[in-house]
C-alpha cells in the first residue's frame, strides 16, 4: 500500500501531497483495510469470477484509488478540523507499529519453520 501511495504522489500534481501527504495516506489505508475486511467477507464470490472480470477489476481497484485521493485532498483542503483530527489519529497510531511489526515477523518467521518441519 506504501508503495502505491508513493506512486501516485508521483503521478499527482504536488500540491495534493504538498502537506497532506500523512492524511492521505492514512485514509486510503483505513479505507482499503475496511474494503479488505468486507471483501473476505464475501471470497467466495471471488473463486467465481471470470477471467475478464480478473483483469479488469484491479485496474478498477486503481481508478478508485487515485479517485479517493482527489477526493480526500478536496476534502482536507476544505475541512481543515477533519485533516487535524485524522493526523492526530495517525501519530498516535504509529506506536503500534513498533508492535506489529516485529509481531508480524515473528508470525511468519514461526509459519515459515512449521512449513519447512513439514516438509523434511
Amino acid at each position: 500500500m506504501a508503495g502505491l501511495l508513493v506512486m501516485f504522489s508521483l503521478l499527482f500534481p504536488r500540491h495534493l501531497f504538498k502537506d497532506q501527504f500523512i492524511v492521505i495516506g492514512s485514509s486510503l489505508a483505513a479505507l482499503t483495510s475496511i474494503g479488505a475486511v468486507l471483501l473476505q467477507r464475501k471470497i467466495n464470490l471471488v473463486y467465481r469470477l471470470e477471467v475478464w472480470q480478473i483483469l479488469v477489476y484491479p485496474f478498477v481497484f486503481l481508478v478508485t484509488i487515485g479517485l479517493s485521493v482527489w477526493a480526500l485532498a478536496y476534502l482536507f483542503e476544505r475541512i481543515p478540523l477533519l485533516s487535524r483530527i485524522v493526523a492526530t489519529i495517525a501519530e498516535r497510531m504509529t506506536g503500534f507499529l513498533y508492535l506489529y511489526v516485529p509481531l508480524g515477523v515473528a508470525g511468519l518467521m514461526v509459519v515459515l519453520a512449521r512449513n519447512i518441519l513439514r516438509l523434511s
